[in-house]
């Protein structure tokens, strides 16, 4: 049975069950790195929540009933980092509590970010656990810390069976025929441009580039 999730603001009610959330990734890193002290956080906890709840920035994810993960942010601030509005989550910020906290973790990203940038939000800085695997690489691929990252792999070792159409055929297409592929460039610049990559691109100038230069696709 396919379970519902669905993303509230952060909320006074929902505090409680963040300061759980928040006990359970502690004592998971504290269980990755001993040195780390064992005590009873819950007041900091829920005076650390309460001030971010209470300013708003940042959603909770809901599934049946019961809030598994949150973002909250500090902010926003003039000139945080640059020269633009930025947000800044501290530790017990965020946390995550699902079956796959990486994919929750991107959606809760997705979800905060899409609202913040329409104030104008554009710089946003987190602090999550050195050893939470699964939140570390769904950030750093929501841009959190990874930066001009490119991927080169050969072709002859692309596996054909793992696509959902397995009969794929490689063909060059003569700039005559540049308009067989708009529809997925579209596609392509209208996800970049949207949360949580925000990567602006302006689409006429993108086909200008294929126009003008001497592209092989």
């Amino acid at each position: 049975e396919e379970r519902i999730m669905k993303f509230e603001n952060v909320d006074q009610k929902y505090v409680e069950q963040a300061i759980e959330i928040a006990k359970i990734c502690y004592e998971k890193e504290r269980q990755a790195c001993p040195w780390l002290i064992e005590d009873d956080f819950e007041e900091s906890l829920r005076e650390i929540l309460g001030g971010l709840f209470e300013n708003g920035k940042g959603k909770v994810a809901i599934e049946e009933g019961k809030v598994i993960g949150y973002i909250a942010f500090w902010g926003p601030f003039e000139g945080f980092h640059g020269n633009v509005k930025g947000v800044f989550s501290p530790f017990g910020g965020s946390g995550f509590n699902s079956k796959d906290n990486g994919k929750l973790a991107s959606l809760l990203v997705q979800e905060v970010c899409e609202e913040l940038v329409k104030e104008g939000v554009l710089h946003y800085a987190m602090s999550y656990y050195a050893h939470d695997q699964e939140v570390r690489e769904s950030m750093m691929f929501n841009s959190f810390g990874i930066r001009c990252s490119d991927l080169i792999m050969k072709l002859s070792e692309r596996k054909i069976g793992m696509l959902e159409q397995p009969e794929v055929e490689y063909a060059e297409i003569p700039k005559t025929e540049v308009y067989r592929i708009d529809e997925l460039r579209k596609a392509m610049v209208e996800h970049m441009i949207s949360s949580p990559c925000f990567f602006p691109t302006h689409l006429e100038s993108y086909d200008k580039k294929f126009e003008e230069n001497d592209y092989r696709l």
